[in-house]
């Protein structure tokens, strides 16, 4: 069917081709790579009308020729069986030709799958900033490299107070600051166009006005080299110091709580930041680790536990690192004791580790008294 001159590169190719009868749609002729794609021999391939592969029938497929026609496309997305009955989704790229006076149409056939499955994978990975972008908790303004308003997520809107219709394509500079911040604005934006990351705790001002305490992150957008644009990040400070005030105020109840029960408690019992800053010592845990009560708040709990057992307490770090509780029986070979230590994390409601509690036993006369 095709012509010698071609022959070689039809039968030879990698790619699937077919040539079809434009008006009847029966299959004229096929090249090896095609017969290998759909499972087809050669003879059985002559056989078929291209809707015994196409999903679609004869009507259909007009249809969407038209509709690539209309829309100045040369390829028809469809889907094909094969012979094992599997369906494929396909990209057909078709041009008209004549053989002896018949209308046919050559066709060459990709796969796409791979395509669509990069395709899949970057709907995904757009959804997943999307999401990022518009549902973080910090204000983030998407700018040109003229530093003029491209996009800004919900928080952006929320603190400060402008909708992006209404600061679109301006100069954020002229948006934020307010005269005297100027001077250090040109600097940052001048820092960033040299490709550098900037971080500035400073005040813009909302729409109304009033001056909000931000630190503000700027780093430049670049593609393929080349600075395409500028990210600025603008956290709320007066967010961020509520929830530290809120998150203090949590620990100081429970530290409230726990000195009005523990105290009567003979168990040494230490209650510290999951930095091992101390909050607070039981008076059988000042007494064994020679530590005023006063004086305790505030010390690294490892350096008080080392006075007693030349080393750090490795046990409360595993439960820090795991956010389980965490007990063990450790015999002290310093002191000659045995103890039972146990360690509790205290969580916020919002699942942030807050507090260790740590109750340490000497179970060494029981011990004893077991093994006499």
């Amino acid at each position: 069917m095709v012509s010698n001159k071609y022959d070689n590169i039809f039968n030879n190719g990698h790619t699937p081709m077919l040539i079809i009868n434009s008006e009847t749609g029966e299959i004229r002729d096929g090249n090896r790579a095609a017969c290998a794609y759909y499972g087809y021999t050669l003879d059985k391939l002559l056989t078929l009308k291209i809707t015994d592969i196409n999903t679609l029938n004869s009507q259909e497929v007009f249809e969407e020729m038209k509709r690539a026609e209309k829309e100045d496309r040369k390829f028809f997305r469809f889907k094909h069986k094969l012979g094992n009955e599997e369906i494929k989704e396909v990209e057909v790229y078709s041009g008209p030709m004549t053989e002896a006076g018949e209308p046919l149409l050559f066709s060459i056939i990709h796969d796409v799958e791979d395509k669509l499955e990069m395709e899949r994978q970057i709907k995904l990975q757009q959804s997943y900033f999307e999401s990022l972008y518009e549902n973080s908790p910090e204000a983030i303004a998407m700018l040109d490299n003229d530093f003029r308003v491209l996009s800004v997520n919900r928080s952006f809107e929320k603190i400060f107070q402008y909708t992006l219709d209404e600061i679109r394509h301006r100069d954020i500079t002229e948006v934020l600051c307010e005269e005297k911040f100027y001077d250090e604005s040109t600097y940052l934006r001048e820092s960033i166009d040299r490709g550098e990351f900037v971080r500035k705790e400073t005040l813009r001002k909302r729409k109304d006005g009033k001056l909000v305490e931000i630190s503000f992150l700027g780093y430049p957008i670049i593609s393929n080299g080349k600075q395409v644009g500028v990210y600025g990040v603008y956290s709320d400070l007066t967010r961020v110091k509520a929830e530290k005030r809120e998150q203090e105020n949590r620990i100081q109840m429970y530290l409230n709580i726990l000195r009005n029960t523990i105290n009567s408690i003979p168990d040494i019992i230490g209650v510290f930041r999951p930095d091992f800053t101390v909050a607070f010592i039981n008076e059988a845990g000042c007494r064994y680790f020679d530590v005023a009560a006063e004086k305790a708040e505030g010390m690294d709990w490892n350096e008080i536990v080392r006075r007693r057992f030349h080393d750090n307490d490795h046990y409360a770090a595993k439960s820090i690192e795991t956010k389980e509780p965490y007990s063990v029986e450790s015999w002290f070979p310093e002191t000659d004791q045995c103890f039972d230590w146990y360690c509790d994390p205290v969580f916020h409601s919002e699942g942030h580790l807050l507090l260790i509690v740590e109750r340490i036993t000497d179970i060494t006369e029981k011990k004893n008294t077991r093994s006499s």
